[in-house]
């Protein structure tokens, strides 16, 4: 099977709210339709390959090349990024009861593609795909209006387009079709595009020059040499000061792995005394990083501090989603121990103790 599709290098767009890293467009077409076709009831149908030296593939935006027809006005389209059959892990093949997961969706207007024809560009959060994936584009045309899609001369070896139909909903992100695909065959493809990056970083990414300096406290170098997690408890760094401070900023160094996307899970970073009283704790939720190391912030209120104190951070991670602190491994252990509210525990992590700071800075009012 020919799974070399065509990659474009492209420009991150605006809109995306994380931004994304080592992106490329995958297509099977050039960008002039040789012919239109519309659909009614079935899906126009792309199967697309993941580059196969990315560990990680993001699906962020969809594209598609058509024309309108007819009066579309109130009518809207869907673009639906599906995973692979459940029984084979490959769209060819398999048994005759498909199941496909509904990786992500999003909804356009008919009355946006011009009528002379022209690239219509969805955008979808982005999600994670395999090794391979597939874009199903509704317009829920008929003879008297609607949208026709291009069709172009493939660039593999044989046709990865196809049409099918949805007839049966098991759960909101699965669908079961009674049939096979019908492929095209010959050697024309939907002018269908997606947009695939192999990490997300998150939108705002603080340096670490810029939380640096007598107004902030930090044990580490900046540079990460490992990222470690878990379920309960968690890293615990000590802070020395000649008399008492007021915090009101924590950043911690972290990234996700796992099911994040959509989560809505969050760690706990508390501030403790002296003697591992609870000052305060606040949530650092998950929403705030991506695949990519970045520091999140956590605004605390003006808490003032022993001049011994610590910064705990339980990032209660699961296995499907897990948030990973950053460990700075290169020098001595200035303070990073393991713990939780009201206990030093003993080192908890994989991350070597003699040597690990974690990745923890503080920042003091004036």
């Amino acid at each position: 099977m020919h799974r070399a599709a065509v990659l474009v290098m492209v420009i991150v767009l605006s809109w995306v709210a994380p931004a994304l890293a080592n992106e490329l467009e995958v297509q099977w077409t050039g960008d002039e339709a040789e012919s239109f076709e519309y659909l009614t009831d079935h899906a126009h149908f792309t199967v697309f390959y993941s580059p196969e030296d990315w560990p990680d593939v993001l699906c962020s935006e969809v594209q598609f090349y058509a024309r309108r027809f007819g009066d579309t006005e109130n009518i809207f389209g869907t673009v639906v990024v599906y995973g692979p059959p459940e029984d084979t892990g490959e769209f060819r093949g398999g048994s005759r009861e498909h199941r496909l997961s509904v990786l992500a969706r999003n909804q356009f207007m008919l009355a946006d593609v011009p009528e002379d024809g022209g690239w219509i560009t969805v955008g979808v959060a982005p999600v994670a795909v395999g090794s391979e994936f597939a874009v199903a584009v509704y317009t829920y045309s008929n003879e008297d209006r609607g949208v026709e899609l291009g069709l172009a001369a493939t660039t593999g070896e044989s046709s990865q387009s196809g049409t099918f139909r949805m007839t049966k909903v098991k759960t909101p992100d699965e669908i079961t079709t009674t049939d096979h695909y019908t492929w095209r065959g010959g050697n024309m493809d939907w002018m269908i595009r997606a947009r695939v990056s192999s990490t997300v970083s998150p939108d705002d990414v603080v340096d670490a020059s810029a939380i640096e300096g007598p107004d902030y406290a930090y044990l580490d170098d900046g540079t990460a040499e490992g990222f470690y997690t878990s379920q309960k408890n968690g890293p615990l760094v000590r802070f020395t000061n000649a008399g008492s401070r007021v915090v009101d900023e924590v950043y911690v160094h972290a990234h996700l792995v796992g099911d994040w996307f959509e989560t809505d899970r969050a760690a706990s970073v508390y501030l403790l005394d002296r003697d591992l009283r609870i000052l305060q704790r606040k949530r650092l939720k998950y929403s705030n990083y991506a695949t990519e190391p970045s520091w999140g912030l956590v605004d605390f209120d003006s808490i003032t501090v022993t001049a011994d104190f610590y910064v705990l951070v339980e990032p209660i991670s699961r296995p499907d989603v897990q948030m990973m602190i950053g460990c700075d491994e290169s020098g001595e252990n200035l303070g990073s121990q393991w713990g939780t509210a009201g206990s030093v525990l003993a080192w908890g992590s994989e991350a070597p103790e003699e040597s690990a700071n974690w990745m923890v800075r503080v920042h003091y009012e004036q």
